[in-house]
């Protein structure tokens, strides 16, 4: 016999799992559909019972009107409240932009394992250790979600239980992404390459692209901080780049707080610059799409792929292995240590990193000394 229906949402429970050691409650829908639901370890039956009254009251008013954008931008807000140090909101909306591109306008307690499944699919051209890092982060908020009971149990963890009795790791669980994960973007392989590139790169005949290829480079700018730059943000007298602003005109942010420095402009390039933002007022972006073509809107910001296909093209030209603006940016780093003798502390400062050379030690620029050669025989 099938279940009987009701005519309102009621609540089960909450009852004790061993198998989880603590609280379950679940939530039956007028339609027949239950909703299971875990509350946190340690929790008592009175805070328990509170918790699942309190869900079945949110579930009520919240359920079927809730849309992945907002629940995602109301995860965000909570992290700001409780001034979480693992991740920020600036962080949580990295992470989640393609999750909300491809299903904002749903309704959150209809996402599925397999819309996250989707979701990382569409992480592929990412490193091994963005993906790892996107991925920790929708966990959380997933939690947030099964807790606040604005989705059908806790999704994440459900992809992880059938990936696991599917016999499919996720990407950087594999042999192959054991070895990969950490060790960064390709870099140039030399100085000798970073010279022909630099020479390649004065070829360009277009100032703003000629700039743009340059930059990452000389600068170790990263690819999302030289998009949207601002007129603001260039000092032509003083020769510097201020990346400071933290909330750019399409609500681009820097990722975090040590992201915020000031760094030289190259004299090679400092013409270029100066060009670019004459006659600009400080918050109009440097570089611009010029019409509106693939997707884009004449004034907006340049695209990822725009950098990308720069930086190919001059990588090409100069006979040199193909890298991205954040290959750049490492072969930056690695340069640093390499030529300047900077200390890995000072080249996590000049990346813009907060943990005194861990990421930079791992993943940008490996061995921080040179070592002398055996000498067996003169």
């Amino acid at each position: 016999m099938g279940r009987r229906k009701s005519d309102e949402v009621r609540l089960y429970g909450p009852h004790f799992e061993k198998s989880r050691d603590c609280f379950g409650y679940k939530i039956a829908t007028p339609d027949g559909e239950i909703s299971r639901f875990r509350c946190r370890r340690g929790a008592t039956k009175e805070e328990a019972s509170e918790e699942a009254r309190g869900a079945l009251n949110a579930y009520k008013t919240e359920h079927c009107a809730r849309d992945v954008r907002d629940a995602v931008a109301d995860y965000a807000s909570h992290l700001e409240k409780i001034g979480d140090k693992k991740e920020t909101a600036a962080w949580v909306g990295y992470a989640s932009k393609e999750l909300v591109d491809r299903f904002g306008d749903d309704r959150v307690y209809s996402l599925r394992s397999r819309h996250l499944d989707r979701y990382l699919k569409s992480l592929s051209d990412r490193s091994l250790a963005t993906q790892r890092s996107y991925w920790r982060a929708i966990v959380r908020m997933c939690d947030f979600w099964a807790i606040k009971a604005w989705t059908e149990g806790d999704i994440a963890q459900d992809l992880i239980r059938k990936r696991k009795k599917d016999g499919l790791p996720f990407p950087w669980q594999t042999a192959n992404g054991k070895k990969q994960i950490g060790r960064g973007k390709k870099q140039l392989r030399s100085e000798a390459e970073a010279r022909r590139y630099i020479v390649a790169a004065l070829e360009i005949k277009d100032g703003e692209r000629r700039a743009a290829a340059i930059l990452p480079l000389l600068t170790g700018i990263a690819s999302g901080e030289l998009r949207n730059l601002t007129a603001g943000q260039i000092d032509v007298e003083g020769a510097t780049i201020w990346i400071n602003d933290d909330d750019q005109a399409d609500g681009w942010t820097v990722k975090t707080a040590a992201r915020r420095r000031v760094l030289p402009i190259p004299a090679v390039i400092l013409p270029e610059l100066a060009a670019l933002v004459a006659n600009k007022p400080a918050e109009a972006l440097v570089f611009t799409q010029r019409s509106n073509k693939g997707g884009q809107i004449k004034g907006s910001a340049r695209g990822k792929h725009w950098l990308l296909s720069i930086i190919r093209g001059v990588c090409e030209a100069a006979g040199v292995r193909v890298v991205t603006a954040h290959g750049l940016r490492g072969t930056y780093a690695s340069l640093l240590v390499a030529n300047e003798q900077r200390a890995i502390a000072e080249v996590a400062l000049a990346l813009g990193h907060s943990d005194k050379g861990k990421t930079a030690a791992r993943a940008y620029v490996g061995s921080t000394k040179r070592r002398p050669s055996l000498r067996l025989i003169d």
